[in-house]
């Protein structure tokens, strides 16, 4: 479940750089249960969506140089079966086996 903590954790990233109360990088590391390191993997996924993420040592929080952008994450899981599973088409994995003699 890496994933959905992952996608739950910039949700709550976003929230607090909108509000302007991170506090410091190590602040807001230790809020969000990351490392200073992983914190600023989150910031650049934030940035590589176009966000554009800054620190301001005035107002001790990270915030937003724009604000004409909106974070909007959305996953959903469903359980399929063997039938729907045989009409999903999307990719796949070739395994080749070595014959033992």
């Amino acid at each position: 479940m890496k994933f959905i903590e992952q996608i739950e954790r910039l949700k709550y990233l976003d929230r607090l750089i909108r509000k302007e109360s991170t506090g410091t990088p190590e602040e807001l590391a230790c809020k969000l249960g990351v490392s200073r390191s992983q914190l600023y993997n989150l910031i650049g996924y934030l940035n590589d969506f176009g966000m554009a993420v800054k620190f301001s040592r005035t107002r001790n929080s990270f915030f937003y140089d724009r604000t004409d952008k909106n974070l909007d994450i959305q996953f959903s899981i469903k359980i399929v079966t063997r039938k729907e599973a045989e009409t999903i088409y999307g990719g796949g994995l070739n395994f080749f086996y070595k014959q033992q003699a």
